[in-house]
Formats: structure tokens, C-alpha cells, sequence
């Protein structure tokens, strides 16, 4: 009944305007009622199925300054590594929270936002790559310690893959040069890789293609000792 709205919002160059006030109060997800968290995922889920929506937010429209993220200082973000950020954000809140259950549907969705992202994900700020990572290892550490408890841990095994898989993606051959610091990011937190090894999945399988490839790549080059060491590790995540 709104595809005609839809479509006008879409066609839009200033999605930032409709955006941004959606983060915000995602930012403050504690402070609303669950009722309205799934409002604004579900915003965000529909406008992340629209191409031209994931390509206007990682390539066009820069914000320069976020005013009311406190944990870093923003500045010059994509608004597409914004987003990425607070989905993040709020990924970790959900499955950390000691005082509630996990919310599912908040997972879902989540879920779904970040998978229609990944593959258009271009310019990633450093904050988003360091963030990625950081939950990478929250997550890794909880499934470790609910395994060792002979606790149930296929939400935290899932959250990885997904998370690995966004990485990986992000540093295909087609699209490396746009995301380098999700590179170096790989490299400076190289322990948290190296503790992924368990994971035997079709994502780890398909990320072995591509840093071979990447790695062939520099080494024929040896332009650029630091990515091919980067690379290095990231076969490193492949068992033999």
C-alpha cells in the first residue's frame, strides 16, 4: 500500500535526513520500549533491500560529524559504516544484556540487515572494522565459555559465521582496495583470528578462495608486505 512513498524516499539524495534520526534513537535502545526497536529495524530492513539504497549509503552520502555517538569520535562516516555500526551495536547489547533474555526478533532482523549490506559495503570507517572485530571476540569468548559449561551455543556459533562472513566480503579482491582498513584491522587484531580456527563452514571455505587469490595476487606484486601478511593470517583460519 506504500510502494509509491517507498519509491519517493528511495529516490531521495538525502537519505541521511531519514536515517539518521532512526540511528539515534537506536543508539538510545535501552532507554525505548522493545516495541519501538522493532519499528526501527524493520525501517531499516526494508530500506536495506533496495540497491540503490546500499550503494547511496557506502559510496555518496558522507556524514561529517555524529554529534551524539559518544564512545568515538564520528567523523567523515559513511552512512552505510554508521549503520553497520549501530547494527552492531545493538547485536552486542542484545546478546550480552545480563538482565534480559535475547530478543529473537531483534536478532532476526539483525541478521537480515547486515546480510543485504555486506556485499555493498565499500569506504568502511576504521570504527566499523574495529567494532566488527571487537564483537567477533565478545562473541568467540561467550561460545567458549558456554561450551565449556555444556551450555547451548548455536546463537553465538551463527553470530560468528554471519560476522565472519560480513568480513570477508569486505575484502574480496573485486572490492579490497575500498575497504583497507578493514585490512589492517585484521592484521593489528590477528589473535582473534587465529582463535577462530574451530570453525568449519561453507563462509571459512569460500574466504580460503579469495585470500588465496588475494594473496597470489600480492605475491606476484610484492608491492605490499603488510597485506600479504595480512592475508597469511586469514588462510590461517582455514584447517588443514
Amino acid at each position: 500500500a506504500n510502494t509509491y512513498f517507498k519509491d519517493f524516499l528511495l529516490a531521495r539524495d538525502d537519505l541521511d535526513t531519514i536515517a539518521l534520526p532512526l540511528l539515534e534513537t537506536m543508539y538510545h535502545a535501552s532507554k525505548i520500549a522493545p516495541s519501538h526497536l522493532y519499528v526501527l529495524l524493520i525501517l531499516l530492513l526494508i530500506l536495506s533491500e533496495d540497491i540503490s539504497f546500499n550503494e547511496g549509503i557506502h559510496k555518496r552520502i558522507i556524514i561529517k560529524e555524529v554529534s551524539w555517538f559518544k564512545e568515538y569520535r564520528l567523523y567523515d562516516v559513511p552512512l552505510g559504516s554508521l549503520i553497520l555500526i549501530l547494527i552492531l551495536r545493538t547485536l552486542q547489547y542484545n546478546h550480552t544484556n545480563k538482565h534480559a533474555l535475547m530478543d529473537t526478533f531483534v536478532h532476526e532482523n539483525c541478521y537480515a540487515i547486515l546480510s543485504n549490506m555486506s556485499s555493498h559495503i565499500r569506504n568502511i570507517h576504521v570504527y566499523s572494522a574495529q567494532k566488527l572485530m571487537s564483537l567477533l571476540d565478545v562473541i568467540n569468548k561467550r561460545y567458549k565459555n558456554l561450551l565449556n559449561r555444556n551450555e547451548d551455543c548455536e546463537n553465538e556459533k551463527n553470530l560468528i559465521l554471519l560476522l565472519l562472513d560480513v568480513t570477508y566480503t569486505c575484502v574480496q579482491p573485486n572490492i579490497l582496495q575500498h575497504n583497507l582498513h578493514m585490512m589492517y584491522t585484521l592484521l593489528s587484531r590477528k589473535e582473534i583470528i587465529e582463535s577462530l580456527l574451530r570453525f568449519k563452514s561453507e563462509t571459512i571455505n569460500t574466504a580460503q578462495q579469495i585470500t588465496n587469490r588475494e594473496n597470489g595476487n600480492v605475491g606476484k606484486s610484492n608491492q605490499n608486505n603488510e597485506l600479504h601478511s595480512i592475508c597469511v593470517i586469514c588462510n590461517k583460519l582455514i584447517p588443514i
